[in-house]
């Protein structure tokens, strides 16, 4: 299906963690420390695309905020149809 894998919710912190540090992305495994001067945009390149279905404001700027400092790229959607919809229209950016 194209998909690594996904959570249901509710979902709590510790899950997400469990599997974003045992995903097969090496940046999760091993953080390679970034020269200094290095651009947002090269940093960005590292992380992982995830999308967000949550249609909690609170709860989805929550998990924006955290995946952003982990250095991964984030889009947030209020529903699962604009979830599905947004991977539809993005192909293989959340693949």
């Amino acid at each position: 299906n194209g998909y690594s894998t996904f959570l249901a919710r509710p979902v709590r912190g510790e899950t997400l963690l469990r599997m974003l540090l045992t995903s097969h992305v090496p940046v999760l495994a091993e953080p390679q420390p970034q020269p200094r001067g290095a651009s947002a945009a090269r940093r960005r390149d590292q992380g992982l695309s995830v999308l967000i279905a949550e249609d909690n404001d609170i709860n989805a700027m929550l998990a924006r905020a955290t995946l952003l400092k982990a250095g991964h790229r984030v889009k947030i959607v209020g529903n699962g149809k604009a979830a599905v919809d947004a991977v539809t229209d993005a192909g293989l950016k959340f693949r």
